[in-house]
This record gives C-alpha cells, structure tokens and sequence, in this order.
C-alpha cells in the first residue's frame, strides 16, 4: 500500500498542477504584439453609428492623429496587419455602421516580407461570427488555415505562446506605460514612434536593396491585392462610403523607387470600384519624418490638418 502511495500522490499532484496551469491559460488576457488587435476588434462593438474609421496599418496608427481631424474620427491602425487578414473583419466593420471608413495604404501593406504576423489568425478565431467568405479562405495557405480553424483545445494550447514574452518583458512594458502611457487601447492618437531617425541613418537605409525591395509594386503580393479590393468591395456593398489614401513616404525615399505602377493600381481600382482616392505621397518633406515610411510630429499634424480640410475625406 506504502508502494503504491509513492506513485499515488505525484500522480495527484501532477494532475492538480495541470489543472491550475489550465485554468490560468484559460483566464491570462494578453496577447503581446496583438494586443492592438484585441482592442480593435473590441472597439467595433461598442462603435457608434456615423464614425470615421482610420484603417490601416502603422503608417495610419503613427500618421492620424484624430483630435486634429474630428470628433467623430477614430484611428484604428494596427502594425503589420495585411489585407487578408482585415478582411476578416469585414462583418465587425459593417456592423460598427461607420459614416466612412478611410484605409492608409502603400506598398508595405500589400508586403508579405516585412508584414507577417501569424498570430493575428489566431487573434482573429476568436471571432463569435468570423467573415467567412470562400474567398477569403482559399486565399490562405495551410499554416494560416490551420490557425484560423483551430478547435478549443488547440486554441488553449497556442495561447501559451503569449505567457512567457508577457512575464520577460514585464519590466520594459511597465517602463514603456510610464513614458509614453497605454496607446494599446487609444484610438484617437495611438502614435508610439517618439525618436527621429537621422538624415545619415535614412539614407543608409535607402542604399540598402532590401528595405527598398518591400517598396516595389512587383513584390506586392496578389492575394493582398485582392483582398484589398474585395473588402471595398464588401463596404461598397454595405452602403459605407470608402476613402483610400496613399500614404506619406520619406522624399529621400521616393527618390529611390519608381511609384508609377503602385499609382496606377491604386487609380484603377479607384475607378473600377468608385472609390475617393487621395494622394498625399510625396505632400511633406524629409523633416516631417520619424523614418522612410512614418510621420513625426510635426508631419503628423500637418497631415491630419490637411485631411480635416478636405472635404472628400471628413
């Protein structure tokens, strides 16, 4: 009897550990990069009718600041999310019933390369009703479907992913908090790029052929395209009005790369779909810059005063 009780009560005790462990997977709330997205999603529930929703990715999130344009204007940027990944929330979109919906686009959008945050699949199967459009499905490859179309328990078991980065990088989040408050959950002017990047250091940047690669139309990947399109297309359909802008971008770096072709999809589409389309590319000069691709503060107001002047767009 002693025997077996040896073996008994690590059994017991294994078990118990598990179950705890569970539980606090089960009940741990923080989803590290995608957090951002958790908020977003969150906000099209308690959304308003007749709001102005700022799309995009960091290029809206550092670019919009939403006291300068509107009361009832919202930026809802999230690095690095792709279109075939927003398209998912078409439906949460369509529901929120906004006046307009305005998306910040340029080359890096539609890039796979330097934007591909898996983890946002699983973020976005958290979903009660995903958008689940055929097409939407058969433009992802097995991996992405795979996180999508996780069951309970494999959700569970992704989730631990996110427990250990939270706890190392307590120390630098708390101290982040402190400097420059939670912009996690702030959709008015969610910025979080606060240092300028030199002239020396862009233009080092810009004699490198892989920066400058993710700028080029032809690395834009099709399905990103189509997803773009389709999810106007869906907003069209719904009787939401859609403004796409094409984003500033550092002179020193449209110095380097040819933007006719990028043009040109974005104003064929414009007249294929029947949507506004803005071109502030080249509006602002280097010293309006954090980095090749995102406004500082003095850009950032520039812009957004510009958008609130125009009529088309607010």
């Amino acid at each position: 009897m002693k025997i077996k009780g040896v073996f008994f009560v690590p059994l017991i005790a294994f078990l118990f550990a598990g179950l705890v462990f569970s539980l606090f997977i089960i009940r741990f709330d923080n989803y590290g990069s995608c957090e951002r997205l958790v908020q977003v999603m969150g906000f099209f529930d308690e959304a308003e009718e007749d709001e102005i929703l700022f799309i995009g990715d960091s290029q809206i999130r550092e670019d919009i600041d939403c006291t300068d344009i509107d009361e009832n204007c919202f930026n809802l940027g999230v690095a690095g999310i792709l279109p075939t990944q927003l398209i998912f929330l078409e439906g949460k979109i369509i529901s929120s019933d906004p006046e307009k919906v305005v998306l910040g686009v340029s080359p890096l959008f539609f890039n796979e390369e330097i934007n591909m945050n898996l983890d946002y699949y699983y973020v976005l199967s958290k979903l009660n009703q995903i958008n689940d459009k055929a097409s939407n499905w058969l433009r992802l490859n097995k991996k992405e479907k795979i996180i999508l179309n996780q069951n309970p328990l494999q959700k569970l078991n992704y989730k631990r992913k996110f427990i250990l980065p939270f706890f190392l990088s307590f120390a630098k989040r708390k101290n982040a908090d402190a400097n420059s408050g939670n912009k996690i959950n702030n959709f008015k002017d969610p910025f979080l790029y606060t240092i300028d990047q030199t002239e020396g250091q862009i233009k080092e940047k810009v004699r490198d052929e892989r920066i400058l690669s993710v700028f080029r139309y032809e690395n834009m990947e099709l399905r990103q395209k189509e997803a773009f399109l389709e999810l106007i297309e869906g907003l069209h359909n719904a009787k939401i009005d859609v403004v796409v802008i094409a984003m500033p971008l550092n002179p020193i770096l449209l110095e380097k790369i040819d933007m006719t072709d990028f043009n040109e999809f974005l104003l064929d589409s414009s007249k294929k779909l029947g949507f506004e389309l803005k071109d502030f590319q080249g509006i602002l000069d280097e010293k309006s810059f954090t980095d090749i691709s995102h406004l500082n503060a003095k850009g950032r107001k520039e812009l957004s005063i510009m958008i609130k002047g125009d009529k088309d767009i607010i």
